[in-house]
């Protein structure tokens, strides 16, 4: 539209003028661009400081679980109360200047599902989810089908199984499915951290 008006002022002999504000718009849309970029540059960096405090937390909570001897449960149901027991004691002291931090179990999805633990720190939502074992190619394929799912309503997820993987073909398969979802996964077996 500007150019239809710089056209106009140049056809009743207003040449000046046309060309005085066709610098003044070069000027505000060079000054809008650099601005856009530094807003884009802003936003890029916001977003990398929230992915490496995401990337904190998980590790903080990935250290808390290992701490744990899961290799003695020998119940789904007793390793998530005792792990339970322990995020709730230990996050608050770690993260409470954050905001309240929350731990429940069995936390209801908008999919319907339930994840084993949810945790909540400040934005941040994290789910656990526990196997006593994946060894099965079935066991491997309905994980994957809670990980798709959870990951619309998590910005990370930490599997955790109590026991090691004996078959590395599981971990490579559950690395290659992991790669490509839209959120931050960890795996943890037998205590170490294996993805």
């Amino acid at each position: 539209p500007y150019t239809e008006l710089i056209l106009g002022l140049e056809n009743i002999g207003k040449k000046k003028l046309a060309h005085q504000l066709e610098r003044k718009v070069i000027l505000i849309n060079e000054e809008f661009n650099r601005k856009i970029k530094l807003l884009e540059k802003s936003e890029e960096v916001v977003e990398n400081e929230k992915d490496n405090f995401l990337k904190m937390i998980l590790d903080k909570i990935v250290e808390e679980i290992c701490s744990m001897d899961s290799e003695s449960y020998r119940r789904e149901s007793y390793f998530q109360t005792e792990l339970l027991g322990m995020l709730k004691g230990a996050l608050p002291k770690v993260f409470g200047k954050l905001g309240k931090v929350y731990v429940e179990k069995e936390y209801p999805l908008s999919s319907g599902e339930r994840v084993d633990l949810y945790i909540q720190i400040g934005a941040y939502r994290i789910g656990i989810e526990t196997k006593l074992f994946i060894d099965t190619t079935s066991k491997l394929q309905k994980l994957q089908g809670q990980i798709y799912n959870y990951s619309k309503d998590l910005d990370a997820l930490i599997v955790v199984q109590y026991a090691p993987i004996e078959d590395r073909r599981f971990i490579q398969q559950l690395r290659n499915f992991i790669e490509s979802q839209p959120f931050v996964i960890k795996v943890i077996a037998g205590g170490v951290e294996v993805i």
